[in-house]
This record gives structure tokens, sequence and C-alpha cells, in this order.
């Protein structure tokens, strides 16, 4: 399992394309901000937010449904930029989710 902080990601997700095409992996999530903002319906409070899609595409209907909670994982954010204010139990609430499905993959692996 590997924990990657990547760079330039809002010019084309340089950085995971990089580490992708430089590790062979079985799954991957992405742990991204979500902007509170009314044009995307999220609130601010301890719930992550669940991304099944963005303007690229879909994400990963395998991984969606054990997360349920799909392959891209976030927590609200009040400003994207500059200083990102989140609700603390939001991130932990992410880091729980993310613990109990890489869990269940490495169980469910032969």
């Amino acid at each position: 399992m590997y924990l990657v902080a990547s760079a330039k990601e809002e010019v084309g997700a340089i950085g995971a394309l990089y580490f992708t095409q430089h590790q062979a992996m079985d799954a991957l999530i992405s742990l991204e901000i979500c902007p509170i903002a009314p044009e995307y319906l999220i609130k601010d409070g301890p719930a992550p937010v669940l991304l099944a899609e963005d303007a690229r595409g879909i994400y990963d209907v395998g991984l969606n449904e054990p997360i349920r909670r799909a392959a891209c994982l976030g927590f609200p954010t009040q400003n994207t930029h500059g200083f990102e204010i989140a609700h603390l139990d939001a991130i932990e609430n992410c880091a729980r989710i993310l613990e109990e499905v890489c869990t269940d993959i490495a169980f469910s692996e032969p």
C-alpha cells in the first residue's frame, strides 16, 4: 500500500499519472478536497464526500461498490486555494473508511 502526495493535479493529474506509470497496482483510491459551494450541494461537517464521477469520467465501478463510497473520497472544504478550512472529523472519517476498504481489499486477495 502506498500513500502518495502528488503535485500538479489541477493541470492533468500529472503527479498521479507519473506514479501509476511507474508502479504496478491493483487499486487506486484518490483522497481529495471537495469544495463547499451551492452548485456542488456539499455541506460542511464530519461526513466524508463520495464522488462517483467528474468531468473526466466515471470512477472505477469495482471500487465504488465496496466503498459504496466511491473511488474518489474527499472531505468538505471551505476555500480550495490558500487556507483550506475543513472539519477535522471529516478528515478522520475519510481515514477510517480508507482503512476499512484497504483491509477488505487485502483480505479478499487470493
